[in-house]
């Protein structure tokens, strides 16, 4: 199951980085907005990939050096967002 939502969430980084969907990102309105829109998408999609491959590797981590790492890299992304 995690793997399939880190896979998810890389595409959904995707689709808003590469192929410039802003409105997949919650609460962007284009009648608000007044900065660049291009790098806007761009850093949201890298950050939102990010993300996905840090969800996609956990159970990975988790197999290879046990639960305490777990602990770890949980608090990383708690801290990250």
């Amino acid at each position: 199951m995690t793997i399939t939502v880190g896979i998810f969430i890389s595409y959904l980084g995707y689709l808003i980085g590469v192929k410039q969907m802003l409105t997949l990102i919650i609460g962007f309105k284009d009648s608000t907005f007044y900065g660049d829109k291009d790098e806007y998408a761009k850093r949201v999609g890298l950050s939102t990939i990010i993300l996905g491959i840090g969800v996609l590797a956990f159970p990975f981590i988790v197999l290879f050096f046990g639960e305490g790492v777990a602990q770890i890299y949980k608090s990383l992304f708690v801290y990250m967002s």
